[in-house]
């Protein structure tokens, strides 16, 4: 995939290791849903909450404070 393939920056993530761009949704496994689990219970993940995931995983390991903030629904909880 290259820079100009993506409709903006933030659907897709750099993968340094690959030198390449990969979407978001590409850098977790499929989603499957156990029909055992409550509705409570779920998190699909989106685009908006995987990268979320990534920022603060990244953050937090270069030692950054972090503070999420945002509407509901936005991957603030994952």
């Amino acid at each position: 995939m290259k820079l100009g393939d993506i409709q903006t920056i933030f659907d897709s993530y750099y993968d340094m290791e690959e030198g390449r761009w990969v979407p978001w949704l590409a850098t977790v496994p499929k989603y499957a849903i156990n029909i055992e689990d409550t509705y409570l219970a779920l998190s699909i993940p989106t685009i908006d909450s995987i990268r979320m995931k990534n920022l603060a995983i990244t953050l937090l390991k270069n030692n950054k404070h972090i503070m999420m903030v945002g509407p509901t629904g936005t991957g603030k909880s994952v």
